[in-house]
Parts: C-alpha cells; structure tokens; sequence
C-alpha cells in the first residue's frame, strides 16, 4: 500500500466528524508512529529487515564504522563461525564467569563486541590483526513521507498500521471509549501479523543491542 492509499484509508477508518479534524501532516504523523511502533514489536520477536554487513578489523584499530542504516545489533562472528559476545561491557577484561578474557585468537569465543554510538561498533581486547566479523544488524525505519512511498510491513498487514494508527488518534482526541473498541477489534489481527511474521522471518528475536551498548528491551 502506497502513503498516499494508508492516508485515505485512515480517514475510512476514523469517524467523519474525527477525520476532518485532522490536518494530512497529523495524519502521516499517526502513520508513521504506528509503523515504528509495528516494527519494533517485530524486532523483538523475529529476524524482520534483518541485514548483514561486513567489518574487517585493523590489527591495534578498536573501533569501526558502522552502517548508515544502523539500529540495533542482533549478533555479530569472526569467519562466519565464531559467535562475539554482546553486551554492554567496559573493555575488561572478564567474562561473565570472572574469568580473564584472553588474546583474539586464543580466546576468540570471549571477544566481547559492544555499540558504542550510532555510528561505530567496539571490540574489546582490540584485535591483534585483520579478520573478517560479519554483523547482523537491524536497519532504522526512514518515515514514509512521499506519497508513493511504500509501508516496509508485508503488504497484507498494511491495515493493522492504520489500525494503530486510528486507535492513536481517537486517544490523542480523548475519545477512549472508540479507542478501545478499536483496539478490541483489531487485536486479534495484530496477533494474527505476529504469528504469520514470525513464521516468515524465523531469527533469534526478542533482546537485541542498541546503538548505545545495552540491551533494549522494548516492552
């Protein structure tokens, strides 16, 4: 469904006296909120958008650019074998155990990989040489804003963002009880949306890290 098409049919959707209090610009803005919102509850539950990319480290370089479209790190290896470690740890030099963690090589299923802005990844100890780590990242969602942009959420779901978006319109305006009757309506669909998703989009989900170094728990 193209923004235009989602923005006539939220105005389907929101009563006649409610559409024609909103502004276009309020309504794209709903839709977009609602799109965010859709995606991240993927992000937590599957492998959605899910994009990889490819950093060759510099032996004595501990930090590197990350991609432009960067959100949020779902797992990263050496070699397409070993699994980095990720979490939001101070270079330091134990695992989780207490253990000392040990050179690159010698200890590569230790290295502990942690974002540290928007734009770069760290690696802790600081590669001693040059490898290969694939990450597997999820891409930040641009807002629809042409009217020939296309919803990134697969096409047979596109009515459960403007569903949402309703459902935030009639809260904005203080009439919960039409929220609430949409949002009883519709659970069963976005339910429906989760369960299809995660058939299509099997992955590890749920806790991932951001792109300041934590684990980001949605919920």
């Amino acid at each position: 469904m193209l923004f235009s098409e989602m923005q006539t049919e939220l105005g389907s959707v929101l009563s006649d006296a409610d559409h024609a209090t909103w502004s276009l610009t309020e309504k794209k803005a709903l839709i977009n909120l609602a799109l965010r919102a859709l995606v991240h509850e993927l992000y937590k539950r599957t492998d959605f958008g899910l994009k990889s990319a490819t950093i060759t480290t510099v032996s004595g370089t501990q930090k590197y650019d990350l991609p432009s479209d960067f959100f949020a790190c779902r797992r990263a290896y050496i070699n397409n074998d070993i699994d980095i470690n990720l979490g939001n740890r101070q270079p330091g030099y134990t695992d989780e155990k207490g253990q000392p963690i040990k050179g690159w090589i010698e200890g590569a299923y230790k290295i502990v990989a942690g974002v540290t802005t928007y734009a770069e990844i760290g690696f802790w100890p600081t590669p001693d040489g040059v490898y290969s780590v694939a990450v597997d990242y999820l891409p930040a969602i641009d807002a629809l804003s042409a009217d020939g942009d296309q919803c990134p959420i697969p096409v047979d779901f596109h009515d459960v963002v403007i569903q949402d978006a309703a459902i935030a319109a009639y809260v904005r305006r203080g009439h919960r009880a039409q929220a609430r009757t949409l949002f009883d309506e519709g659970q069963s669909r976005k339910n429906q949306m989760i369960e299809e998703c995660c058939r299509r989009y099997r992955g590890q989900g749920s806790i991932f890290v951001n792109c300041m170094g934590g684990d980001l728990d949605l919920e």
